[in-house]
């Protein structure tokens, strides 16, 4: 007969094997939901990259004509994703450039309604706004220069 301090051990290796298994079980799970978010994100979010891009490519256009073209940045897929947690799951490495991207394009956006109030709106009809639309338009180049690489790359990635 087996002596009953074997036993214990025995349960209380078992409790030890399980306690482990659970921790490494929803270890694997988070990770799991994680990429699942990730992919989600991108999906949400790569559509919207795309548009992006030939918005800019457009306004890199129009801008040195002295014109501007009436659409802007989307930037409905990044509220939506930055406020859920699908922001969770994006990578350490692909995370700040979205953050960057979403910070130019909102930076471009301000200085893009600037620029059609001063064309269209009350403001056009105020004297010496030429010379502040000038410098609002190589504002947004400067931006759009500092978007493009970042937008290009990211574009580029697969979801």
């Amino acid at each position: 007969m087996i002596n009953s301090t074997f036993w214990v051990i025995v349960i209380a290796v078992g409790a030890l094997v399980v306690a482990i298994a659970n921790i490494q079980y929803n270890r694997a799970r988070e990770s799991e939901n994680k990429k699942e978010m990730a992919v989600q994100a991108l999906l949400i979010l790569k559509p919207e990259i795309e548009r992006n891009l030939k918005v800019m490519i457009e306004m890199q256009k129009a801008i040195p004509k002295s014109q501007v073209p009436l659409e802007a940045f989307d930037t409905a897929a990044w509220q939506t994703v930055s406020n859920g947690e699908l922001l969770l799951g994006l990578g350490d490495s692909f995370l700040p450039n979205m953050m960057r991207i979403y910070n130019l394009m909102n930076r471009a956006n301000s200085l893009h309604s600037r620029i059609l109030e001063m064309s269209i709106g009350v403001t056009s009809a105020l004297s010496g706004t030429s010379a502040t639309r000038v410098q609002l338009q190589n504002s947004l180049l400067a931006i759009l220069g500092d978007l493009e690489p970042i937008l290009r790359d990211v574009a580029g990635q697969k979801a």
